[in-house]
């Protein structure tokens, strides 16, 4: 299925998690900007910002190809000096471990997936997200 996804283009039908929006509006409200780092082929990213319909601006959608792995998201990460991180796929949140401040999976029961490393939050509803991550703005803001 995903071999068919890269290949086809289907990424603009692919609509944004359901409480995208709102957990998007708080982490920013709490002084975060927040970016997707996605296994879309940059050939695609015109797709992947119709799919996000101006959730995230087309500037901050960085595509690593389908064939990416964890530690290349990280070192995008790192490159942005991201604060934290949230994801559905445990080994990506797992290598963010000791890199980024707030590595949280963003658990959707996904058969076959690696247990969360010690040192990553675990959420089951997204709006939980711009919870974890407020402390982390206030205490740099406060710095």
């Amino acid at each position: 299925m995903w071999s068919a996804f890269h290949r086809d283009a289907w990424w603009e039908r692919v609509p944004s998690h359901g409480s995208a929006w709102d957990a998007v509006c708080n982490v920013e409200a709490a002084g975060g900007s927040v970016w997707a780092v996605t296994n879309v082929d940059a050939q695609w990213i015109h797709a992947r910002a119709i799919s996000l319909g101006g959730l995230i601006p087309s500037g901050r959608i960085i595509c690593l190809g389908e064939d990416a792995s964890a530690h290349d998201r990280v070192k995008i990460l790192e490159a942005l000096h991201a604060q934290a991180f949230v994801d559905d796929q445990a080994a990506n949140v797992n290598a963010a471990v000791g890199i980024i401040a707030a590595p949280v999976f963003l658990h959707r029961a996904y058969q076959g997936q690696e247990e969360p490393a010690h040192g990553v939050t675990v959420i089951d509803d997204l709006l939980d997200f711009p919870v974890v991550v407020e402390p982390l703005f206030k205490a740099a803001r406060a710095a």
